[in-house]
């Protein structure tokens, strides 16, 4: 039987602890991530018009927006309809309304006679009459064209009942940094993840899996924090990889030989490939 199937066998796991490169802030508390989700939460009770998230690359930022999509958290926000997201990398001037249409149209169908703006402005007052309002939430500022800031300031005028949420590794340059600073009322920034931060992340992840939240010794969890940078992708990248290692090599506990073993393996181009770092 392959051990990249089974590892959770041998470690007496009941479910994958970490999931597939994505952080499990579903059932962590994490203070950073405390503090943010609770800087999100005023945006969408004040429902401000336009916010940011900024953080490094791999720190979670796009899970962190998708996590609104969550049953639970929906439940929670009976005056809000379903959030929209967009990735906006690689778009330039004229898509952003033709990528909020396509999404908000994709299962009651919609007119090509009229344009993306229009139906986009449509749905929106809909919500509207429906006593509902509208959070759209855009990953990947910094990826798109620069004269795409241009829609973001047309889509803000659509309707009153509108937070848009910008998220970027960094702000772009104009126009991005000139719509962001007139218009932005909150910015969440999303850090690096301390050695506490990990340490709760393997030990609370474990235990909610079944397993011996002392799997991992503490000098392993050092290793992996140095080798992470406090990078949720990259921590989740090798805790992964060196619970299959310590499978294949009948360990009892975790080691900082085993986290390197597992970060020699993610540095060869075909598993940069699988993990996409």
């Amino acid at each position: 039987m392959s051990l990249a199937v089974n590892y959770r066998d041998y470690w007496k796991l009941s479910r994958w602890p970490f999931g597939d490169c994505v952080p499990p802030h579903t059932y962590l508390s994490l203070p950073g991530q405390v503090e943010a989700d609770a800087r999100l939460q005023v945006v969408f009770e004040r429902l401000y018009p336009l916010s940011v998230v900024v953080g490094p690359d791999g720190v979670g930022k796009t899970t962190f927006l998708k996590r609104n999509f969550q049953p639970q958290v929906l439940i929670k926000r009976k005056q809000i309809a379903r959030p929209i997201y967009v990735s906006m990398a690689g778009m330039g001037r004229s898509e952003l309304f033709e990528s909020i249409a396509a999404i908000t149209y994709e299962r009651s169908g919609r007119s090509f006679a009229l344009s993306a703006e229009r139906q986009v402005r449509d749905v929106l007052k809909s919500n509207s009459f429906q006593g509902l309002s509208t959070v759209i939430l855009l990953d990947d500022i910094h990826l798109a064209a620069s004269d795409s800031a241009l829609d973001v300031f047309r889509l803000l005028d659509t309707n009153e009942n509108l937070a848009v949420v910008l998220c970027a590794t960094e702000i772009p340059v104009s126009p991005f940094q000139d719509l962001i600073q007139s218009r932005a009322q909150l910015r969440i920034d999303l850090q690096a993840w301390s050695l506490a931060d990990v340490e709760q992340c393997i030990q609370q992840s474990i235990a909610n899996a079944g397993g011996n939240p002392l799997l991992f010794s503490d000098q392993s969890i050092v290793r992996l924090h140095e080798l992470s940078e406090g990078m949720a992708r990259r921590l989740i990248q090798l805790l992964e990889i060196t619970l299959l290692a310590g499978a294949a090599a009948n360990a009892e506990k975790i080691t900082p030989e085993l986290v390197d073993s597992a970060a020699e393996e993610i540095s060869i181009p075909q598993a940069e490939e699988r993990w996409s770092l």
